[in-house]
């Protein structure tokens, strides 16, 4: 009789292991997500931690999270949520907006500020931590008075700093909006460039002419 009762309670106790194993290789099956191309949606659903789905990658050519739509959005997020937190990138205001970004044929990088003019002429440092990021040997200004002037110019850029004078020979005081755009240090220099398998999302494919 005692012999039994143990063989069974050990059997139990085998049985509860192997159901945990399975159910814990389940989960982590689920939590990585590893289908990069699934053929049936999955919802993941849950009520705490960081997030239902979340990618960290440690690769230089790995994504953390991918998605791709030919018709809807790869990734979509929606939150009704307005203590700030963010449906997919910082929309949380309680309704559903779209927000979109410019495009470039080229790799750019931006940087906007403010500066002010004294008799017509202002020396405008570029932004330590900006300049670091990019080629300097070559970038764009594009200026925005904040009064009335004959009309301002860029009459010296070097790679740290660059000046700007009122036309013809002004002598005014007052602000200005400048934006920076210039080539992102070691990027590319190639304009267009084909799209390959990693970087092709076929809603924002242009057609080659």
């Amino acid at each position: 009789m005692f012999s039994t009762t143990f063989k069974s309670k050990r059997a139990a106790v085998a049985g509860a292991l192997a159901l945990g194993v399975a159910v814990a290789a389940s989960s982590v099956t689920i939590a990585r997500a590893g289908h990069v191309f699934p053929d049936k949606s999955k919802t993941f659903t849950c009520s705490s931690g960081t997030a239902c789905v979340e990618g960290n990658s440690s690769g230089s050519h790995t994504w953390g999270v991918y998605g791709a739509g030919a018709i809807g959005d790869g990734v979509h997020g929606v939150t009704s949520s307005t203590n700030g937190n963010s449906g997919t990138s910082g929309i949380a205001t309680g309704r559903h907006v779209l927000a979109y970004t410019p495009e470039s044929a080229s790799a750019t990088i931006e940087d906007v500020g403010t500066a002010r003019m004294y008799d017509g002429v202002a020396n405008v440092q570029i932004s330590p931590d900006f300049a670091s990021v990019i080629d300097r040997s070559w970038y764009y200004v594009f200026l925005t008075p904040l009064g009335d002037t004959r009309g301002l110019y860029v009459s010296v850029k070097t790679p740290a700093a660059f000046q700007v004078r009122e036309t013809l020979r002004g002598r005014n005081s007052l602000a200005f909006d400048y934006r920076i755009v210039a080539h992102p240090l070691g990027a590319s220099n190639d304009r267009l460039p084909a799209a390959t398998r990693n970087t092709r999302i076929a809603r924002f494919i242009h057609p080659a002419p």
